[in-house]
């Protein structure tokens, strides 16, 4: 029997190596219809004249610039103060690694079919250049949840952590962290586990893993 250790964009990479799975593009199995998502801001900003008037208009502009940025960034901490522990936002979705694996795939959206890779046993989605990376297991078929790796600091926990964030940042947001070896820190939560990999103090990378699945898949020959 042998334990299912965390799955990072490197085993993906050895599977390719060692032939035991194909790419996405090769394996009807792994067709999904996704719609990019994408969107795009212009602001004009008008210089007034030369007079006091103008100067006026200036002033009340630049305040309101201001209001406006600060409320931005209150409706982002809003947004991630509504998300549960098992999700965080990614192109405007809402991920969990406790949905359905058919959920998951459509709220991740079109992954990189030259990076994702597939067997017999699991499936490695790869989105953008490994940003994330979604981990099925597979069983008569079927896939199961088993791990969401984020390795970019645009997203965040619904805490506020990302990559980039400090050892010390995840220490005070997560009461129920615990430092492990190799730079580790871990998080229990019901049902699921939440993981962040440190380098010099740093969170380079973060994982959500299903427990369940790790149960079901934990002993394999």
């Amino acid at each position: 029997m042998k334990k299912i250790t965390t799955v990072t964009i490197a085993s993906a990479v050895m599977l390719m190596l060692i032939g035991c799975g194909e790419t996405t593009g090769e394996s009807a199995s792994l067709e999904l219809s996704t719609t990019a998502i994408g969107a795009e801001e212009s602001t004009g900003i008008d210089n007034s004249s030369d007079t006091e008037s103008g100067s006026e208009e200036a002033g009340a502009d630049s305040s309101l610039a201001g209001e406006t940025y600060e409320a931005s960034e209150d409706a982002e901490q809003e947004t991630n103060s509504e998300l549960t522990s098992d999700q965080f936002n990614y192109k405007g979705n809402t991920i969990s690694i406790l949905d359905s694996n058919d959920r998951i795939l459509s709220n991740l959206g079109a992954f990189n079919t030259e990076l994702t890779v597939t067997s017999d046993i699991q499936s490695m989605y790869v989105y953008g250049e490994a940003e994330i990376t979604y981990n099925a297991m597979k069983k008569d078929g079927k896939e199961y949840p088993y791990i969401l790796d984020i390795e970019t600091d645009t997203v965040s926990t619904s805490r506020g952590i990302k990559v980039g964030s400090s050892k010390d940042d995840v220490l005070n947001a997560y009461e129920e962290a615990e430092e492990g070896k190799d730079g580790m820190i871990s998080c229990s939560f019901d049902g699921f586990d939440i993981m962040f990999i440190t380098e010099n103090d740093k969170v380079v990378a973060i994982n959500y893993k299903n427990l369940a699945t790790a149960s079901d898949f934990d002993d394999m020959d």
